[in-house]
């Protein structure tokens, strides 16, 4: 509760593999409900190559807090399931339902893994085992009414989780038609994600879209997660670049990540 923040780690019955990421994703959710259900507000998952900076995940619940107040919800009481939201089919704002992409993990509040062990889990894909767990448990709260909550920035309408590493994010662009064939050409999943996104209403006002948020405007100033940081000297230089503070004076960001 407050600033307290912890981890942990769980096992299952099954193989290790990444083929049964999903019975892997049960055991987490069933073990933190059975043993910290009472002690945290919040729940973040996610595996070991996302980096969370947990001042704006902290302060993205809290915002989200204040947003169901304004509307007569009661935070504790109202189940939160946040992340970044992908569409399924790559076209979210046509008619298509969106999941929560699990490259940059996501976030359920108590009364959010309350619902999903009690209700949720006892029947939903009990025997399935595949690597899409964030598909089956966006499918599974789906099934007892919890739909993604939207996780963009309230003001910008910026994305605050991310799937991609940072270089990545800042790098991608929506491709053109080719000027000779006309036809467009063919975009990577996270072009593709990009142009969806850029169709959605605004958070604040839904009769205006976001728009296309592409460079430095990608991501949030409030950005929660990123995804694909394989590298420990990678994380490294993240979290440097990101907490200068916690760097000797004297010791710039190259020289620290040389420490590790």
């Amino acid at each position: 509760r407050g600033s307290t923040t912890a981890t942990t780690t769980s096992s299952n019955k099954n193989n290790e593999s990444y083929q049964n990421m999903w019975q892997k994703v049960r055991a987490i959710w069933a073990y933190l409900h059975f043993n910290y259900l009472d002690d945290y507000d919040y729940f973040h998952l996610g595996g070991d190559d996302m980096y969370v900076i947990p001042e704006n995940l902290r302060y993205r619940l809290s915002q989200k807090a204040m947003e169901l107040r304004e509307k007569g919800f009661d935070p504790e009481e109202t189940p939160i399931f946040m992340g970044q939201q992908v569409p399924k089919g790559g076209r979210m704002g046509q008619g298509q339902t969106s999941y929560i992409a699990g490259g940059a993990g996501y976030t359920l509040n108590r009364a959010g893994l309350e619902k999903l062990v009690r209700e949720a889990l006892p029947d939903c894909h009990v025997d399935t085992n595949a690597p899409y767990e964030d598909r089956l448990i966006t499918s599974c709260l789906g099934r007892i009414g919890i739909e993604p909550t939207d996780s963009r920035d309230p003001t910008t309408g910026e994305q605050t989780y991310h799937g991609v590493a940072p270089h990545t994010l800042f790098t991608t662009r929506v491709g053109t038609k080719n000027q000779k064939t006309k036809k467009k050409k063919r975009q990577s999943f996270h072009a593709n994600a990009a142009s969806s996104w850029a169709r959605q209403g605004h958070p604040r006002d839904s009769a205006h879209v976001v728009g296309l948020k592409l460079g430095l405007e990608a991501a949030s100033r409030y950005s929660v997660s990123f995804h694909n940081l394989f590298h420990p000297v990678f994380m490294v230089r993240v979290h440097t670049l990101l907490h200068r503070h916690l760097c000797p004076s004297e010791m710039n960001p190259v020289e620290a990540e040389q420490e590790y």
